[in-house]
């Protein structure tokens, strides 16, 4: 849950950093910080969706698991 509410404040960021773009004169100095700033939450934005996808995927497995193992199956997993 934590990768999901680290995800969820990642795009927070993105949201506030796109509506400061809007103030920055084009070229500025400040334009070309908050553009880098931007860069680095999207990068972290694209780990923590992979993370919460991996995630999901072993819940998923563990719940096929259980299920398997419930009904006196060998799962294959």
């Amino acid at each position: 849950m934590k990768v999901v509410l680290g995800r969820e404040k990642c795009l927070d960021v993105v949201k506030e950093t796109v509506e400061h773009l809007k103030n920055f004169v084009i070229g500025s100095d400040e334009m070309r910080d908050c553009v880098e700033q931007l860069s680095e939450t999207v990068k972290d934005l694209r780990i923590l969706s992979l993370e919460v996808v991996e995630q999901v995927l072993r819940w998923r497995e563990s719940l096929m698991a259980f299920h398997f193992q419930k009904q006196g199956l060998d799962s294959g997993v």
